[in-house]
């Protein structure tokens, strides 16, 4: 044999056990993935690892909200036979159905259905859309309208065509605690002249119409209704909070430009209100509460003025409220906000939240901050403050030594109730020289829980005091 045919021999010889090294090696990896503990783990620990794998906020599960087979929970059934059993016997991972055709996403029906077959009880949130794709909604919403007994949670952007399809619901939605409606646009609106569907839904608790321009007539359950979030003109927020007298909760967002403000006698008597936020001040003047809890105001009605308003004035008056939580969402003059806080001076909590629309506003901030020290000489305002806030969508430049002031002389109050402040930032536009972080420190070391988040989504930590929804 020649050397060269010696030399093609071994290399062919080489080539095949690259092969069977590869296959080898192949073989050896599956069989490792076989041994795998995840693989072996009792069915209740998997069911909870698929739990942790779902969207942990509604904006999250908006970002992923086209179809698609390797998105959760559907890539769990691809895994394994263990896995898809698992995964499939789990209504709860199954139970929102998420479908967006107002940003023009498809969705195949056999998966919707497959999605409903493997659920219990279903979070139905159905964004429509006009001009996409008609007649596909429409038969999605008539497959799901055959299921409405398992609803207990309905968000939907309607339009003309599928408003027709809401009377298929009358009677059939026992399960349903929570509703969001909005319209695709103000024609859609304008096809609603009624909406008496809903009366019937025995469990709901909350109502939230995220725009109601026109007057349209609404028969709900009055009596169990408890959270109310609803932007639409002010006649017709009178309306609707005369029927409900059992609201724990109401964000009141008054929309439209002729809003008629004329002061009536007759007050709206909200016996169990708990938490409100308003966007105009003006409304308060119609309220009459006992048992409020947590206030926010926001700029329409505040801004630009240094004393109590004669709204806020009569609110404060007819109303025998001890509140706790005050938020103010704009930047208010410090004059109004010491009389503010003169007649609440049972408040607990105090949050400064200031939007992206506010921009420019440290100076203003850091007068507003001027009037929460405590004051060993005199009076001082919301002696009772456990919680102070402050969160910021603007490249806010805060005076540490300002903040640094007011928590060390409530701190150091003998009657001191401070146990904590919190700073939420977009984007932190100042941080504290040396020796203030030093003193932030020690007074951190002593107890006080202080804490300053930056980068983050403001939102997500002031939604409450919004009394905004989080599921919608």
């Amino acid at each position: 044999m020649s050397l060269d045919e010696e030399i093609s021999r071994l290399q062919d010889r080489l080539g095949w056990l690259q092969g069977d090294r590869i296959e080898l090696s192949t073989r050896l990896r599956r069989h490792e993935a076989i041994l795998s503990p995840v693989r072996w783990a009792p069915s209740e620990i998997l069911g909870e690892i698929f739990m942790w794998t779902l969207p942990s906020t509604f904006e999250e599960a908006l970002d992923g909200c086209n179809f698609d087979l390797k998105r959760i929970p559907w890539v769990l059934t691809h895994v394994c036979s263990h896995w898809r059993a698992v995964a499939s016997s789990m209504p709860s991972l199954w139970s929102l159905i998420l479908l967006c055709y107002d940003q023009g996403v498809r969705y195949p029906l056999a998966a919707v259905q497959t999605q409903v077959e493997r659920s219990r009880l279903l979070r139905v949130h159905f964004y429509g859309a006009r001009d996409f794709a008609s007649e596909e909604q429409v038969q999605m919403f008539q497959y799901l309208n055959e299921h409405s007994a398992r609803w207990e949670e309905l968000s939907i952007v309607l339009t003309s065509d599928l408003l027709p399809l809401l009377g298929g619901l009358r009677g059939r939605i026992p399960s349903l605690e929570r509703l969001c409606l909005d319209w695709d646009d103000e024609e859609d609106e304008q096809a609603a002249t009624s909406i008496d569907e809903f009366q019937t839904a025995v469990s709901l608790v909350e109502l939230h119409l995220c725009r109601l321009r026109l007057p349209i007539t609404f028969s709900l359950p009055r009596s169990q209704l408890t959270h109310y979030n609803i932007a639409a003109p002010w006649n017709s927020h009178r309306q609707l909070l005369s029927m409900l007298p059992s609201i724990v909760q109401a964000r009141i967002v008054v929309i439209g430009y002729q809003t008629d403000w004329s002061i009536s006698d007759q007050l709206l008597e909200l016996t169990h209100l708990r938490r409100v936020y308003t966007s105009h001040m003006n409304a308060l003047a119609f309220l009459k509460v006992s048992t409020l809890e947590q206030i926010t105001f926001d700029r329409q009605g505040l801004v630009g003025r240094a004393s109590l308003p004669p709204s806020l004035n009569r609110f404060l008056t007819e109303s025998s409220a001890t509140v706790r939580r005050i938020g103010v969402a704009c930047i208010p003059d410090p004059r109004l906000a010491t009389q503010i806080l003169q007649r609440y001076p049972s408040v607990t909590e105090l949050a400064i939240l200031i939007d992206e629309y506010q921009t420019h506003q440290s100076e203003a901030t850091n007068d507003l901050l001027a009037i929460l020290p405590i004051s060993e000489s005199g009076p001082s305002l919301a002696p009772q403050l456990t919680h102070f806030h402050l969160a910021s969508e603007t490249d806010l430049q805060i005076d540490y030594d300002l903040i640094l002031h007011i928590l060390e002389s409530r701190w150091e109050s003998p009657r001191c109730t401070l146990r904590a402040a919190t700073l939420v930032f977009n984007d932190r536009g100042a941080t504290p020289n040396p020796e203030v972080q030093d003193r932030l420190d020690v007074l951190q070391t002593r107890g006080l829980e202080f804490s300053v988040l930056e980068q983050v989504a403001v939102h997500d930590h002031v939604v409450g005091w919004f009394c905004k929804p989080t599921w919608c």
